[in-house]
Formats: structure tokens, C-alpha cells, sequence
């Protein structure tokens, strides 16, 4: 994919315009920040899968069966899935690899991703702050624990400490008291 110009371009609302020319086609999709931040991180994703696979695949390069046949080759890619990390929910197709190579025991050896392993559907950083949102941050409306483990001490400051945004988030309130 040979992106030769990115412009970004306002529209009606609170959406942007985001225009990507590429091999004379002109793509026009509506982005929001989160999204655009959902598809940057999906990108990023499958270009270090793909790197990952074409490391492996290189490494063994030189494995041969007996018709001089390359034993690791590429396969395709895996059906997509979610993958549920910081930016949100990416639908992903992880690249496939056919490793026809046995070991000691007769058993076939497999590419399995370190990045991402062929079950996960949530990164560990998520993993770890569901249990907080869920006993501590709901129970008590202290969502600062959660907010720093997911998106680092910069983001501390978005956690729910005022009680009218507490009653806001918690309650469905308008965060209005009436003092009368």
C-alpha cells in the first residue's frame, strides 16, 4: 500500500475528512479521533505480525525436503477476530505459516506469534484492569487505578473524583444538584 499524500479535510460535524490518495484512487473515509487511532493501531499490529513472519520464515530459509521444496513458507492469513487492546476493539487477520519441519519425536514444529499468540483476544493490559473497573471502579466510582494501567499516570486525571461527574457517570445524572 504506497500512500503518496495524506490531507486531512472538515466536514459537517465534529467528524473529519481524511483523504488518501494511493496509486491514482482516491479514498474518502469519515474518521473520528478514536477511530483513526483504532486503525492506526490495527496497522501497526499487522505490520509487526507480518515482520514477525517474514523473520521466521527467513530464519529457516534453508530447511529443504528432499525434492529441494521449502519446508516454512507463507500460508495465507487466519479468519479475522478482535483483538481488544488500549485504542479499542481491532478486527485483525494474523498471517499464517506452514512449518512442515518435525522435530525428534515425529511431531510437527509451529509458528506460534509472540506478539500474538493464536487464542488471545485481549491484550494483558486490558486482561488486568477488567477485574478493577469491575470490583473497584463500579463499587466505588474510583476509576483512577484502572485509568493509569490502561492509559498510563498521564491519563490519572480523567477518573471520576468530582461528585457531580461521579453522579454523571455512575447514575445517569445531570451532575446538577439542587441546593436549595
Amino acid at each position: 500500500m504506497n500512500q503518496t499524500r495524506r490531507r486531512p479535510r472538515p466536514v459537517e460535524g465534529d467528524a473529519t475528512m481524511l483523504k488518501i490518495v494511493e496509486n491514482e484512487a482516491v479514498k474518502e473515509e469519515c474518521y473520528t479521533l478514536d477511530a483513526l487511532a483504532r486503525e492506526g493501531a490495527r496497522r501497526m499490529l499487522m505490520s509487526a505480525l507480518e515482520e514477525e513472519v517474514a523473520a521466521y520464515v527467513e530464519r529457516h530459509v534453508g530447511a529443504c525436503d528432499a525434492e529441494g521444496r521449502r519446508l516454512v513458507v507463507r500460508n495465507g492469513q487466519a479468519r479475522a477476530r478482535g483483538v481488544t487492546c488500549g485504542a479499542g476493539t481491532l478486527e485483525v487477520r494474523a498471517p499464517r505459516v506452514n512449518d512442515r519441519r518435525v522435530d525428534e519425536e515425529g511431531e510437527r514444529r509451529r509458528f506460534t506469534s509472540r506478539i500474538l499468540p493464536p487464542y488471545m483476544r485481549r491484550s494483558p493490559k486490558v486482561a488486568e484492569v477488567l477485574p478493577v473497573l469491575y470490583l473497584r471502579g463500579l463499587s466505588t466510582g474510583d476509576f483512577r487505578p484502572a485509568l493509569e494501567t490502561l492509559l498510563g499516570e498521564e491519563a490519572a486525571g480523567l477518573s471520576a473524583t468530582n461528585r457531580d461527574y461521579r453522579d454523571v457517570m455512575l447514575w445517569g445524572g445531570t451532575g446538577r444538584t439542587s441546593r436549595g
